[in-house]
């Protein structure tokens, strides 16, 4: 049995009206029902929220498988629509003039200047400037790492050894990083790479705890080695790999600091 309840001539009566209740318990709003003038479920199915009589947000559905909030206002005013499809977006902006349908770009900000989000956790990545893969952003990572020696004798770090992680960048930083082995004519080098290098070379930038005005000292990560080696300028040689001996003194140290691309 279903019940019709008709504003029009205060009865009840099985026949369409404003309010049916169904056998089944089902609650059928067939026009529009107002609470206190601001509240309204429209013919639509629509909740609308108003100020003062002034219609200013609304929640509905498109095409039953997308819910829809947002500003009541023109056809440029953005609402977020959440998708129920597999295949689409989870939560994206759209507009009125979209048939709340179709996604609308660059018109919602996430947070503001002064009402920032705490943290976003991410199992995926972030598209930044575009929408193509060299815009994908995926990876961030900081942490320390463990410099050992390549080459003779060991290497001990006094300051600490840093990386910054950024996609696939990865920047290294050693403070004052000294070798046991000072007279070893073996060339010098640095094991212990956080992540391993592809792809090409990369040359960083190196300073020595004393002047030595006739050589240019740099590190250098040969593309596929995972090791820091160091080359110094020559007039007749070009570069040469820099040796142990030209440390001098265990009171001598590196700092080092070098940009290179993992896989």
């Amino acid at each position: 049995m279903s019940v019709t309840i008709n504003h029009q001539t205060n009865s009840v009566e099985p026949s369409s009206g404003d309010l049916s209740i169904g056998g089944s318990g089902n609650v059928n709003i067939n026009n529009e029902a107002t609470v206190d003038g601001d509240v309204t479920i429209d013919n639509r199915n629509r909740l609308r929220f108003a100020d003062v009589g002034v219609d200013k947000a609304l929640i509905g559905t498109h095409t039953g498988t997308r819910l829809y909030m947002g500003s009541e206002g023109s056809s440029s005013d953005p609402r977020i629509r959440f998708d129920g499809q597999a295949t689409q977006a989870a939560i994206e902006p759209t507009l009125p003039s979209g048939s709340t349908g179709s996604g609308a770009s660059g018109y919602l900000n996430l947070g503001s200047s002064t009402a920032g989000f705490k943290d976003l956790y991410l199992d995926g990545g972030v598209y930044l400037g575009g929408t193509g893969s060299d815009n994908l952003l995926n990876d961030y990572e900081i942490g320390t790492w463990n410099p050992t020696s390549g080459g003779a004798g060991t290497l001990t770090v006094n300051s600490g050894a840093y990386y910054t992680k950024v996609g696939r960048n990865v920047t290294l930083h050693i403070n004052s990083a000294q070798f046991s082995d000072i007279t070893s004519t073996s060339a010098l080098g640095i094991n212990g790479l956080p992540f391993a290098p592809s792809g090409s070379s990369a040359v960083g930038t190196t300073m020595m705890s004393y002047r030595d005005d006739t050589i240019t000292i740099a590190p250098f990560i040969p593309a596929t080695v995972s090791q820091i080696r160091f080359y110094q300028s020559s007039t007749t040689a070009g570069f040469l790999r820099v040796k142990h001996n030209i440390l001098n003194s265990t009171s001598n140290a590196l700092y080092v600091s070098i940009t290179y691309q993992t896989a």
